[in-house]
């Protein structure tokens, strides 16, 4: 006969292997949703596309108008949509400081002035912390987990977040690089062209490398609770 303790005991200890990888599986559909998908893209890309084109056709302030008022109508419908409101909030917020800035310098190129030097900023932060062996991702990572994981103490995962992070880097390094370019270059309609494309698109194959981290420390910390 079957022991009903034992019964007990692997149906408690299947949960126990279940429950992690399920909430592991809720978090990483998180920082997909996140990034908002192929809606995330179009939302970012409408107030920078009716932005140029007002700027070509009207003044600067015309065009400024136009960005924030396109950018408030896309709030407005994501609302509707009873969607979350902080990412709604942000991507208006960030329009708004945006045009702040364009009205600041007078010039339609300052309307990317703030993802410019925000990206030099990233890339900074993201490769110092593999200068000084303390890669990003792994505190991520290790965060989304309790933080109880030792997780520098593995040279695999340890790498595996060094490579992740120096993903990350290369990504903001080469918009700051490209973007910045342009900007000098006073090319605002390539500028709003580089910024949709080394957006959301380029940050996504970034973060197939940090999928990969993330699920190479999770096979390899989570076998046990210390993670050595």
């Amino acid at each position: 006969m079957t022991d009903p303790g034992s019964v007990d005991r692997d149906h408690i200890d299947d949960a126990g292997e279940t429950a992690p990888s399920a909430r592991a599986a809720d978090r990483r559909r998180t920082l997909v949703d996140q990034l908002g998908g192929l809606s995330g893209v179009v939302y970012t890309t409408l107030p920078i596309v009716a932005f140029v084109a007002a700027n070509v056709l009207f003044t600067l302030p015309v065009a400024i108008a136009v960005a924030v008022g396109v950018a408030a109508l896309i709030t407005g419908w994501r609302l509707l949509r009873k969607e979350p409101i902080r990412p709604a909030l942000s991507g208006l917020l960030g329009v708004a400081a945006a045009a702040g800035v364009a009205a600041w310098t007078g010039s339609a190129g300052g309307f990317f002035l703030i993802g410019i030097w925000g990206s030099l900023g990233a890339a900074l932060l993201t490769g110092v912390s593999v200068l000084v062996r303390r890669p990003l991702t792994g505190f991520v990572w290790n965060a989304l987990h309790g933080g109880r994981h030792r997780w520098r103490r593995s040279r695999p995962v340890l790498r595996a977040h060094d490579m992740a992070t120096l993903a990350l880097t290369a990504v903001f390094a080469s918009r700051f690089l490209v973007q910045r370019w342009l900007y000098d270059a006073e090319a605002t309609g390539w500028l709003a062209f580089a910024k949709v494309v080394m957006g959301i698109p380029l940050l996504a194959l970034a973060l197939l490398v940090v999928i990969w981290a993330f699920r190479r420390s999770t096979r390899q910390l989570t076998a046990t609770p210390s993670g050595a």
